[in-house]
């Protein structure tokens, strides 16, 4: 029967491609339209099929990479396969934080494995089987086990553990990914080796630092406020201007790079830009971020997924149009707003490529984000009246060559650009944690 499924599956792909190849022909040599319409919906439609029909959900989403791919190099199925790899895949693992979280499932799928061989999932299993002999029984403990298996993805060993008693009672397995999902996401939250805990670590350190006579730290948090007053001004009193940007990423990507040149961060100047769905810029200050935009509610330049600053008569006459609700211009704002809006992407990766296809809005676009950009870092450095030691670009977008490229041209003549690419979270926590250990820095209290 697996057989069977596996060759009809190959059977519909080499059908597909077949029938691709065939458009591609019928189509020419034609540069391929930047919007592709109701082909759109074709690679996750084939990603779907293919997986209902093989039960092989992996293989099945990578034949619906490389059916997209296939539609964007103009569906030639042998450059799409290509680009799958090269454009796509490899660059995507290539990141730091993708790797990073490819390592992080792979050990959890081996402590799941560890926990079934181990037998204490299968003895759960038979214990359930016997308890649970009826459907309130067995719906009642599928609701309790998520207590049980309280660690990090602990959900998906109880949706395996509970699926054979629920299947024998007769409850169906939509209702029982309800439960374990209802139940096991809140739970794995209050996990101590859970990454879902992250929110509550705060809370649970200082109570724990209590108890041990220590004291408990929080590095470099979103609203970490350094501004000098006359930052916070802004034109009109009942709209001050707000310190929340990438602090994390900023500040130890810029205690990395002096530790790299040789220089004391607290005796510093410099322009730190976080390049990512949302862009910061920030000026340093020896040790403090003394001016940045918003880059949470979409200021300063325009983002992936964020507006940035807006005209603001014409923004003022389209809040008051009538013809959107609050939510809806929120989410122009931060969401909807920049490449999204423009190019209906997110993706600078994808942009690059239309910007190489040949497609002039895309770079326009791709070129007025990293003009805004520049425009801002311009204005930072002058916020430090041109004293600059070094303008640092971070974040995932710092990866993409024609925006690093772009903001080299420009902004070179502040003070030499450096590159960290990627956010490294984790990274920066252990850095903040060491300095403090060490007696570098002397921890600060944020009113």
């Amino acid at each position: 029967m697996k057989k069977k499924r596996n060759l009809i599956g190959v059977c519909l792909v080499a059908v597909l491609m077949l029938a691709l190849t065939v458009i591609g022909y019928a189509a020419g040599d034609g540069e391929a339209a930047p919007e592709y319409g109701a082909w759109c919906l074709v690679p996750p439609l084939v990603t779907i099929v293919l997986a209902f029909v093989t039960k092989q959900t992996i293989i099945s989403m990578f034949i619906g990479i490389w059916v997209g791919a296939t539609i964007i190099h103009h569906f030639n199925p042998i450059d799409g396969l290509i680009g799958s790899f090269t454009g796509y895949l490899v660059p995507s693992i290539a990141d730091s934080w993708n790797a990073g979280m490819l390592i992080i499932m792979a050990l959890i799928g081996g402590f799941m494995y560890m926990l079934s061989a181990c037998g204490g999932a299968e003895a759960f299993g038979r214990w359930a089987e016997k308890v649970a002999n009826n459907r309130k029984k067995s719906q009642l403990l599928a609701w309790i086990a998520p207590f049980v298996f309280i660690f990090n993805q602990g959900c998906l060993l109880v949706g395996v553990i509970m699926r054979p008693v629920t299947d024998k009672t007769h409850i169906s397995r939509v209702k029982l990914a309800y439960i374990t999902d209802a139940m096991g996401a809140p739970l794995v939250s209050m996990s101590p080796i859970s990454d879902n805990g992250v929110y509550l670590v705060g809370l649970l350190a200082a109570e724990i630092a209590a108890m041990a006579g220590v004291k408990a730290y929080i590095a470099d948090p979103v609203v970490v406020d350094e501004m000098e007053e006359v930052a916070r001004l802004s034109g009109h009193p009942d709209c001050p201007r707000r310190s929340i940007f990438h602090a994390l990423n900023q500040k130890a990507t810029a205690r990395l790079h002096c530790d790299r040149i040789g220089i004391v961060y607290e005796k510093a100047n410099l322009v730190v830009a976080h390049l990512g769905g949302g862009i910061s810029v920030a000026a340093h200050k020896q040790g403090r971020v003394v001016d940045v935009n918003n880059a949470l509610d979409g200021d300063g330049p325009f983002a992936p997924e964020r507006a940035g600053s807006l005209p603001a008569g014409e923004f003022a006459d389209l809040c008051f149009s009538g013809r959107y609700t609050r939510r809806e211009v929120q989410k122009m704002l931060a969401g909807q707003g920049g490449l999204v809006a423009h190019l209906g992407t997110n993706s600078m990766m994808q942009v690059s490529e239309r910007i190489v296809q040949g497609d002039e809005k895309a770079r326009l676009v791709a070129e007025a984000m990293c003009y805004g950009i520049s425009k801002q870092i311009g204005a930072m450095a002058a916020a430090m009246c041109g004293r600059v030691d070094a303008v640092i670009l971070t974040g995932g977008i710092a990866h993409n060559e024609f925006v690093v490229r772009y903001i080299e041209q420009h902004c070179s003549f502040i003070a030499p650009v450096s590159v960290y690419p990627g956010e490294n979270e984790l990274e920066s926590l252990v850095a903040n944690a060491l300095v403090v250990l060490r007696g570098t820095i002397v921890p600060k209290v944020y009113a």
